[in-house]
């Protein structure tokens, strides 16, 4: 899909970027259809230490995640795309604890979500959740809050 140039203000991404492996093109495809100033804002995960093979496999198939780059890659290749004034949060510990609540609390409630939505989803989704539970409980899965700026303008709006 043909994006417009310098059509935007803002971008936003909630955990989307996991899903596409070249990173390098998305950002760049982002800063291209921003306007000079405009702001980037994502929520993501990102690689704090290696993965085992076992969480490789589990990334890749339950998550659909199949190449995580280091808060340092991100924050390099963000700049090769053409943004500054980067400002990446880590909210990893927050994340982790909500995916473990949330793994523990779909698990709890299987009957009520087999009633509602039958056995083969409420399996997947089981699965997904305990999957992402697990990886952040290693400690090497961290979670991003990433805002920044497109060069080539002052900032469109600096309260994000």
């Amino acid at each position: 899909m043909e994006l417009a140039p310098a059509a935007y203000d803002v971008v936003v991404s909630f955990l989307a970027w996991l899903h596409i492996p070249d990173k390098a093109t998305l950002l760049r495809q982002m800063a291209h259809t921003l306007k000079p100033g405009g702001k980037l804002y994502a929520e993501d995960y990102f690689k704090l230490a290696e993965f085992s093979d076992e969480e490789e496999e589990l990334l890749k198939s339950q998550v659909y995640c199949a190449a995580l780059p280091t808060r340092e890659e991100y924050i390099a290749r963000l700049q090769e795309a053409g943004f500054e004034d980067i400002r990446f949060e880590e909210v990893t510990r927050e994340w982790r604890e909500l995916t473990v609540a949330r793994s523990a609390d779909y698990s709890a409630k299987r009957e009520d979500h087999v009633a509602v939505h039958g056995e083969t989803i409420v399996n997947s989704l089981t699965l997904f959740y305990s999957s992402v539970a697990k990886i952040f409980e290693t400690g090497k899965l961290g979670g991003a809050r990433i805002v920044a700026t497109k060069r080539g303008g002052t900032a469109v709006r600096d309260e994000l």
